[in-house]
């Protein structure tokens, strides 16, 4: 039979809901912690898609600001043309109007005028460290033969250089001269400038004579390296990233400058187009799902939440300057982790370090709480076990053995009672002294406990004597186990202090009737022992 566990090693009902309490509120803390958490990451991604919504808005306003700039410039050289304000054949007189429009207004890239017979007029800033420059091509045909100078000015228009070129250069082929065709003002798709080898746009629009006639198309140029600048600088995270594109695709300006074109072939630069860029898994995923948004939903504005290969990223998409080819489409995006990595670790930390002073304050607690329960742990080890033996008193045996009666009688099984009693343990007492009797007694219920069967009880009566319960055993089967109990004790001497002493006990045993009292069971177990005593000790008496 193994040991009977004491309140020393046990965690007692009281000291049970202590723990749970503050296990309980260690996790309420937690919990606590972890909803704040989330919110503060939502509040985050929140403020984040505002940032990509301002910047949005912001190069919008940039570049319509600009191209709204480029067709007043272009609506208001018309009108000077077809009042004789301006004459377009006045080449020297146009250059110096353009020139000084060039000057007062840096979005501009430059000003073309071409005709029907392939006069053409091309007035273009150039920078550099010594400042700005000024370059203007100029075509004249005459009598069928075409003539062409390139002439360089300084900041102030100082002529610098001009000399003679031949190139296969018609004004009539360009993206911008469409306005003639068409008679009407238009906005060209991105396309490179032939001159500069730069990507830009033109507003052109047709322009008459005073008399109503169409004689040619003046533009305006903007260069796409400003907007892409533009988006560069106003970069929201580490790994965000910005474009502007057309319907199509073709891209107008990208934070990356360097995506923006590319070599053909025979070297000559192109621009790309966004469905070029599938090494970018990223971009690509993010324009087929643009190509699924109706326009006017692109105009409204719209907020897109993708994920590539298990990260997480934020866009925020807007369509602007609808053209006859559809909107330009303003798109911001960037990693989720770029806005919410830094405070996942920071708040990973601080929850770390909030559940290491909850254990260390439950800790301190627990010992303090385990210190003050300490006299009531033992006042429980002193209301149920003998502190010598550490068997159970004569109150835990019976309330314990009231519960075993009970399922025995539910169980229709056999229960026997037995007293034990240490012979001649006066004469020990007398001859050796207390604390050697005490010895005994404890070695004693040792060993008596060690030969019991883990269901059977035992407990100290008082004194000398010790009660025991048995099991699943009828008269027959009691005394067995009653006889093996006795032999325990006698058949090996026990150490003490004062050496080792032989010593014996004398059992009585009765058996436990369905309808008797226990406290009777107990008296005819009891005059059993008397019996044995008087038969010379040392011996199992069955009562009856």
């Amino acid at each position: 039979m193994k040991l009977y566990p004491t309140t020393q090693n046990k965690w007692t009902p009281p000291c049970l809901i202590f723990i749970g309490l503050i296990l309980l509120q260690s996790m309420t803390v937690g919990i606590i912690m972890l909803q704040q958490h989330g919110m503060e990451e939502n509040n985050l991604l929140i403020h984040a898609k505002e940032m990509m919504q301002r910047l949005a808005d912001g190069a919008i306003y940039n570049t319509s600001h600009h191209l709204q700039t480029a067709e007043n410039a272009a609506r208001v050289t018309q009108g000077l043309i077809t009042s004789s304000i301006l004459d377009p054949n006045n080449k020297k007189s146009l250059e110096k109007y353009l020139l000084e429009q060039l000057k007062h207004h840096e979005a501009f890239s430059g000003f073309t005028y071409g005709d029907q017979a392939g006069d053409f007029l091309y007035v273009a800033r150039r920078r550099s460290p010594k400042g700005a420059s000024y370059l203007t091509k100029l075509i004249t045909v005459v009598n069928g033969e075409k003539q062409e100078h390139v002439i360089q000015r300084d900041s102030h228009f100082i002529l610098q250089n001009r000399k003679g070129i031949s190139d296969n250069y018609d004004p009539r082929t360009r993206p911008w001269y469409q306005a003639f065709r068409q008679q009407k003002l238009i906005w060209t798709a991105p396309y490179i400038f032939y001159t500069s080898k730069d990507p830009g746009i033109t507003v052109s629009i047709p322009v008459f004579n005073t008399k109503n006639e169409l004689t040619g198309a003046f533009g305006v140029d903007i260069e796409l390296n400003s907007l892409s600048k533009f988006l560069a600088r106003r970069k929201i995270s580490q790994h965000s990233a910005a474009f502007i594109v057309g319907r199509g695709g073709a891209l107008a300006a990208h934070s990356n400058i360097n995506l923006i074109k590319k070599l053909d072939k025979a070297g000559q630069p192109q621009l790309l187009n966004i469905t070029e860029l599938q090494n970018d898994s990223v971009q690509a995923r993010l324009w087929s799902i643009i190509q699924e948004i109706d326009d006017d939903v692109l105009l409204q504005g719209k907020t897109i939440d993708f994920a590539v290969n298990g990260e997480k990223y934020l866009a925020v998409v807007r369509g602007f300057l609808k053209t006859s080819r559809g909107p330009w489409i303003m798109t911001v995006f960037a990693p989720e982790n770029d806005f919410i990595g830094i405070f996942r670790k920071a708040k990973q930390k601080k929850l770390f370090e909030a559940l290491l002073y909850s254990i260390g304050i439950t800790m301190m607690l627990f010992l303090l709480a385990a210190r003050f329960l300490k006299p009531v742990r033992r006042l429980l080890q002193y209301a149920h076990f003998d502190s010598m033996t550490n068997l159970y008193n004569r109150r835990a045996f019976f309330e314990h053995c009231e519960k075993k009666e009970a399922q025995a009688r539910a169980n229709n099984t056999p229960l026997c009672l037995a007293m034990a009693d240490v012979d001649g343990f006066k004469r020990i007492n007398d001859t050796y002294g207390h604390g050697v009797g005490d010895e005994l007694l404890t070695a004693i219920a040792r060993r008596l406990r060690g030969a019991l069967s883990d269901n059977d009880l035992i407990g100290r009566f008082g004194g000398e004597e010790f009660i025991i319960l048995l099991t699943d055993a009828d008269a027959k089967q009691g005394v067995k186990v009653c006889e093996r109990l006795r032999r325990t004790i006698a058949d090996s001497p026990i150490r003490t202090a004062a050496g080792q002493i032989n010593i014996t006990v004398s059992l009585g045993m009765a058996g436990v009737s369905q309808n008797s009292d226990l406290q009777e069971t107990i008296n005819e177990a009891d005059q059993a022992l008397l019996k044995a005593k008087s038969q010379g000790k040392n011996c199992v008496v069955l009562a009856g």
